[in-house]
């Protein structure tokens, strides 16, 4: 039960990070791999469930989240939260994190923009 509720929660605030955090060049092909690996994952746990026990294909399945977990940490949160939460200059490292330090004009834009449209 709660196994589903945590990827209940996931299958939600995913999507909106990748929106809130991907240009606007590329928004939709993030968007839609989330769902295509959402449904690799369900067809390989079919697969190798099909060969394994049931405690194997736990342990096998934990092995991808825990990693995934781990890399979670060093995530900065999203530039449009930030600004809702007042942290201006949280919200331009944000931008300068998921950009890359060589596209400062273009963080100095995108945040303009999204700073403009937050409502």
């Amino acid at each position: 039960m709660f196994e589903g509720f945590c990827g209940g929660i996931f299958s939600i605030a995913a999507p909106v990070f990748i929106a809130e955090t991907s240009e606007a060049s590329i928004r939709g092909a993030l968007g839609s791999c989330f769902q295509l690996l959402l449904v690799t994952g369900v067809l390989f746990a079919y697969t190798v469930g099909a060969f394994v026990s049931w405690r194997w294909l736990s342990i096998i399945c934990v092995v991808p989240t825990l990693v995934c977990e781990l890399m979670l940490i060093f995530i900065p949160e999203s530039p449009r939260y930030l600004l809702t939460i007042q942290d201006k200059d949280g919200a331009k490292n944000a931008l300068m994190w998921f950009r890359g330090a060589s596209s400062f004009d273009q963080v100095k834009q995108e945040f303009n923009y999204v700073s403009s449209n937050l409502f």
